[in-house]
């Protein structure tokens, strides 16, 4: 008969030393609150300044913001990046529709002010 073993008497496995935890790396700061701020910014600014070329201007700045944002992992970027794209995409819509309807501009009722926008 095989004799039972008390917890006592059982072999004790040799004792490791214990390590201290390993450190985690820091991943470097990315503040994309600014980024977002100003690409919400500049989406307001080319929703803002139809009136203007700005549109054309500020709508891919707000893109290129909103894109460099996601890419850091901020999801709120991808929505810049959506506005400034549906935006672009209306403006330079409505600036042909304009120029092939012949579409008054809203600057049209201040002739005081020079531009580009000024039709020959």
């Amino acid at each position: 008969m095989e004799e039972e073993r008390k917890p006592e008497e059982q072999p004790a496995e040799p004792e490791q030393p214990i390590q201290p935890p390993t450190p985690q790396p820091v991943p470097p700061p990315s503040d994309t609150n600014t980024l977002i701020i100003l690409g919400w910014v500049f989406v307001g600014l080319s929703v803002l300044g139809y009136c203007c070329c700005c549109p054309l201007f500020f709508g891919p700045v707000a893109a290129i913001l909103g894109g460099i944002a996601y890419s850091r992992g901020d999801q709120r970027g991808l929505w810049i990046l959506i506005a400034a794209i549906i935006i672009f995409i209306l403006t330079v819509g409505l600036v042909v529709l304009g120029d092939v309807y012949h579409w008054p501009s809203p600057l049209d009722r201040f002739p005081d002010i020079p531009g580009p926008w000024r039709r020959a």
